[in-house]
């Protein structure tokens, strides 16, 4: 049964003012496991970031839930989250918020982990 891997850009790395950003969504229903990465290279004023994974069975637009979240950041660097297939659904995205004031640089990748037998 092999693993087959992909990485895929959810939020490109770019400076962004206070506001919420969101992903698109992705299809993981084959999925067996999915890593989150976000990384923030620079931040300015008071800002923060609040990211939420965000789970749905087709993809409309009112039809998602939110599944794990990174806690707040208010600094740089690098960090991960990872799930399980029992806690998504069929679609996967990432919901940012960038509060305070200033802005902040950051992006957000999903590795897509799938088994087939």
């Amino acid at each position: 049964m092999p693993n087959i891997v992909a990485l895929q850009e959810l939020i490109a790395l770019a400076a962004r003012s206070p506001g919420t950003y969101y992903s698109s969504g992705f299809k993981v229903a084959a999925c067996n496991a999915l890593s989150f990465f976000e990384e923030i290279t620079a931040r300015g004023g008071t800002t923060t970031l609040k990211t939420t994974m965000e789970t749905s069975p087709d993809n409309q637009a009112n039809h998602w839930s939110e599944v794990n979240d990174f806690t707040q950041k208010s600094a740089t660097g690098f960090d991960s989250e990872h799930m399980s297939a029992q806690t998504f659904g069929a679609f996967i995205r990432v919901k940012a918020v960038v509060g305070g004031a200033g802005s902040i640089t950051f992006g957000l990748k999903l590795e897509k982990k799938e088994s087939y037998e």
